[in-house]
């Protein structure tokens, strides 16, 4: 995580100082953890030391991040006790505003590129032969017949975390990690080796590039959620029109009171033929687990309650304290959307 610590204060920004009321324009009020600033950098001194520029105003900076003159950052206030830190992050709401959004009710379906990579080219060699093992076994596990299989192996408990290692949204900071091995055999190397070698075929290559643009706005959005707060990322599973998981992580130190410690929250946002769109809660504590189904009607939340028994008599691993069936299920894009842009954000640029 790149980080920088101010040596000087910073100085009160309307955004935060406005909502102690009765603040004065000058008192030295702290920014909240979790504040986003913009700042610009003006200066870079010896010492991995940096002159930046917030809200007007001119401070002092330390970071080992390498910054240069003229840079933008966008910095997220992390800490504020013993002295305050700020963690660079990307302006994520604005790569977010220059994709199409409607990626996100899209399906990571490699069946149509897995097609053309094995279908006979003019030589007589079908594509899929000049790929590398490891791309070539990744592209395979994530088709219809290989997520089936995890999903009903015994290790099928394990699928959600498996899913997230192999899809490759960590792609960079494995990288960074020196994990070259691990990295190489996600999704998203696979399809970087595919868009590399075939990058003069029309047909694959707008297959490959919806795809990885797929990933990556999942990747622009678990930024804009807050990294260290959300985990996001899609389900590409054969039974799904759409879907993505949500899960919620306790930031460390933060119990919220006795017997929350070790909470787990997640949420399921799905899209089915016949069925419609679906939002599972899960909440998991000490005294067992809890699951609220969402459909889009009454009428369908009844039909799928009709199922509680079966769901009871599959569910192993901790005890079922309770299960509810209620309508208010959304489109899942539609629900990640209004995440994504606050309401006093606009997706439209409506400057002249």
């Amino acid at each position: 995580m790149s980080t920088i610590t101010p040596l000087s204060s910073i100085p009160p920004l309307g955004s935060y100082t406005s909502r102690q009321g009765t603040g004065r324009p000058d008192s030295q009020v702290a920014p909240p953890t979790g504040e986003i600033l913009k700042a610009m950098v003006l200066e870079a001194r010896s010492g991995e030391r940096y002159l930046l520029e917030i809200a007007g105003n001119r401070l002092l900076a330390s970071s080992q991040a390498r910054l240069t003159p003229g840079q933008q950052l966008q910095l997220q206030v992390v800490s504020t006790q013993p002295q305050v830190e700020l963690k660079i992050v990307s302006d994520v709401f604005s790569a977010l505003s220059g994709r199409s959004l409607v990626l996100l009710g899209s399906t990571l379906d490699l069946s149509a590129l897995f097609a053309s990579l094995t279908k006979g080219g003019s030589e007589g060699g079908a594509p899929f032969s000049r790929l590398s093992s490891s791309s070539g076994e990744t592209l395979a596990s994530f088709l219809p017949q290989g997520m089936q299989a995890i999903i009903n192996s015994r290790e099928g408990g394990e699928f959600l975390r498996t899913l997230f290692d192999r899809l490759g949204l960590n792609l960079e900071s494995l990288l960074a990690q020196g994990g070259k091995e691990q990295a190489g055999q996600t999704l998203k190397a696979a399809l970087l080796e595919i868009a590399h070698l075939f990058q003069h075929s029309e047909r694959i290559s707008e297959q490959v590039g919806k795809l990885l643009a797929t990933l990556e706005l999942f990747q622009l959005a678990q930024l804009q959620l807050g990294q260290e707060r959300f985990l996001i990322f899609p389900l590409p599973l054969p039974f799904l029109d759409q879907g993505y998981v949500l899960v919620e992580q306790q930031p460390e130190g933060e119990s919220g009171g006795e017997g929350e410690a070790g909470e787990h929250h997640f949420s399921l946002h799905l899209s089915l033929t016949g069925l419609g769109h679906l939002r599972i809660v899960f909440l998991l504590n000490q005294e067992g687990l809890f699951i609220r189904f969402h459909l889009e009607s009454k009428e369908k939340a009844a039909f799928v309650a009709g199922f509680e028994e079966q769901l009871k008599e599959a569910l192993t691993g901790a005890p079922l304290v309770s299960v509810s069936f209620s309508d208010g299920a959304d489109d899942p894009a539609s629900e990640l959307v209004r995440r994504l842009f606050p309401s006093e954000q606009t997706i439209l640029d409506t400057t002249v």
